[in-house]
Formats: structure tokens, sequence, C-alpha cells
């Protein structure tokens, strides 16, 4: 098999073209949007997705403007919907274990912009 080239990482790609600091906040973002989504059992508005993290609302919104601004999408729903259709078990599913490492499987779908 052969290796994949660090350029070619879709974290490496992202990090170079938007930085590390907001890359991280987007990366965090989705990942933690998807765990509430799929604790709550839908789609969470910006205040569900503050109070169940116990966060302001104003750090809510600069998250999720970092994340559309390295993704180039409206809602990480859309990164979930796309990470379910190749297969990926999001992580916060109600039926499993919860393991946040599972997040990071996310990268590939926010970075396909």
């Amino acid at each position: 098999m052969a290796r994949r080239k660090l350029r070619d990482d879709p974290m490496v790609k992202l990090i170079r073209k938007h930085g590390f600091t907001k890359t991280q906040r987007a990366v965090n973002f989705v990942v933690a949007w998807v765990w509430v989504r799929e604790t709550i059992g839908h789609d969470p508005t910006m205040y569900e997705y503050a109070e169940y993290w116990g966060t302001s609302q104003a750090t809510a919104y600069r998250e999720q403007e970092a994340f559309r601004e390295v993704s180039g999408f409206d809602s990480p729903g859309q990164v979930a919907a796309a990470a379910e259709a190749a297969g990926l078990k999001l992580p916060g599913r109600r039926d499993s274990k919860p393991d946040p490492v599972e997040g990071l499987a996310l990268i590939p779908f926010l970075a396909a912009s």
C-alpha cells in the first residue's frame, strides 16, 4: 500500500489554506455539532448547541462562522450526510459508547469542498 504524502492530507490542506486556529475551530464545531445532533435526535439550533456545551451563543456563532469559512457548507448537517452516505458511523449515537475520536473521521468530508 502506497503511503499518502503529507501535502495530500485533508487536514494539512485546510490548515495551509485557513490557518491552524480557524481550521481547528471548524473541526471542533462540526464534531461537537454532530455529537449534539445525535444526542438530541435532530439538527440543533445554535441556542441548543450553546446550551448543550455550556458556552455562550457568541462563541457558538464564532465557531459556526469558522466552520462555514473553512468548509464552504452552510450547515454541519451537510458534512454529516456525506459521511453517513459513505458509511461512517457518526460520534454521539445513542446506541453506541461515546468515542469523540470517531469525530476525526469527519475531517475528509469537511475538506471535500
